[in-house]
């Protein structure tokens, strides 16, 4: 974390530990980042804090659990974030093996969307099989959604297309038709006859 990221530093980490202890019986490791390191505007361009730890797989439930790290490509280029990530790797007791850069440059500039670098949710065993069996991503998955997009999506838009009631109704179809959709809403059948346009 930052050493700005938190208003109430000492209460908020406080609050956060005692947390962690409680649920997992464990003392929580935290690392602080202090600004004469990664000054505070340097660590927004980079979205440093925006990466991704992933825990590695166990022969054995007894080896020391080993992590790799996928970052945005701009932590790579940018000398404060590559010595950051670089130090980490060195430190042991991190067990940090490898790290990842991504390109997000496209993302990052619409906006948002390196946060999905770390969107990630474990699963013990039993939850994992509790899971609709469709729900991960394989080929099949993978042509399912490349098709929808390439049916739906248009290939551009101007400002002047907004005001076409016709392509409100194309987003409505493409919402219905999409293959997964089931799984997060269970709407009526006429659930856009609702919609206003504004």
């Amino acid at each position: 974390m930052h050493e700005v990221a938190f208003e109430n530093v000492d209460a908020s980490l406080g609050e956060i530990e005692a947390a962690y202890l409680r649920q997992t019986g464990r003392n929580l490791r935290i690392i602080v980042v202090g600004s004469d390191e990664l000054p505070l505007p340097v660590a927004v361009q980079t979205y440093l804090f925006n990466s991704q730890i992933i825990t590695l797989p166990k022969a054995d439930p007894r080896e020391p659990s080993r992590f790799h790290w996928i970052a945005p490509q701009q932590c790579e280029k940018t000398l404060e974030t590559n010595q950051l990530l670089q130090r980490w790797q060195k430190d042991r007791e991190l067990s940090l093996e490898k790290v990842h850069y991504v390109s997000l440059q496209e993302s990052m500039a619409n906006g948002g969307g390196p946060a999905c670098l770390r969107l990630r949710i474990s699963l013990n065993r039993e939850q994992l099989a509790a899971l609709p069996p469709r729900i991960f991503l394989d080929a099949e998955q993978y042509h399912r959604v490349h098709d929808w997009i390439v049916k739906w999506y248009p290939e551009q838009l101007a400002l002047s297309d907004l005001a076409d009631a016709t392509l409100v109704e194309h987003f409505q179809q493409a919402v219905l038709a999409y293959p997964y959709r089931s799984y997060f809403v269970r709407p009526a059948r006429d659930e856009f006859n609702s919609i206003k346009l504004l």
